[in-house]
């Protein structure tokens, strides 16, 4: 009987031991969690990442796409930036109409991504409550909503770069370089800094 109670205790302990283990371990867990603090940039930066990629799987037709955003530290900037992979196009003869095709995806992108913000057809107004709407925080966009210089900033300073890329191929043969183009999210076509990396 002596041997059953010392078992029956051994077992009730180690049950315990394993219950406090893993009370300390969700402890642990969500200490860590919950103090690691995320910001409106890092929340921003997030959806703007989901809303190129659902831009990405719905709209574009393009070989090998890579979207990133971030935020370049050095120019304080936000990038968002889709690059994708042509086999053509980058010969001095087809120059401009890749060029086109830069400035047109850039164009189109910002279209399908602002399309249901702003008030009226103005860039500035359409990329300035899109951009808004994205870093704002989950429960209030009162920051944005009562100050203009804020918004103003925010567009001022997020860019986006559409990248064509040679394929690996074309690259070697004719020793081509990838086209960027790069603005911020109000620019005109004809705003759209185009250049040869």
């Amino acid at each position: 009987m002596k041997i059953i109670f010392a078992m029956f205790i051994f077992f009730l302990s180690m049950i315990n031991s394993f219950s406090e283990e893993k009370t300390l371990f969700n402890n642990n867990l969500f200490n860590t969690l919950s103090s690691n603090k995320i910001n409106l940039l890092d929340f921003g930066l997030i959806r703007f990442e989901e809303d190129l990629t659902s831009y990405v799987k719905n709209h574009l037709d393009e070989e090998n796409v890579i979207t990133n955003v971030y935020y370049d530290w050095r120019n304080e900037r936000i990038i968002a930036s889709i690059s994708f992979e042509q086999n053509y196009g980058f010969s001095e003869g087809n120059y401009l109409s890749t060029n086109y095709k830069c400035r047109d995806y850039f164009v189109k992108t910002v279209d399908i991504l602002t399309q249901n913000s702003g008030y009226g057809d103005g860039k500035y107004s359409k990329a300035s409550s899109y951009l808004s709407d994205l870093f704002a925080s989950p429960t209030t966009q009162y920051y944005f909503a009562v100050d203009e210089q804020l918004r103003k900033s925010l567009v001022e300073s997020t860019y986006l770069e559409i990248t064509i890329r040679p394929t690996k191929e074309l690259a070697f043969e004719k020793n081509v370089s990838p086209m960027r183009c790069l603005a911020n999210l109000k620019a005109n076509f004809d705003d759209i800094e185009v250049v040869l990396k």
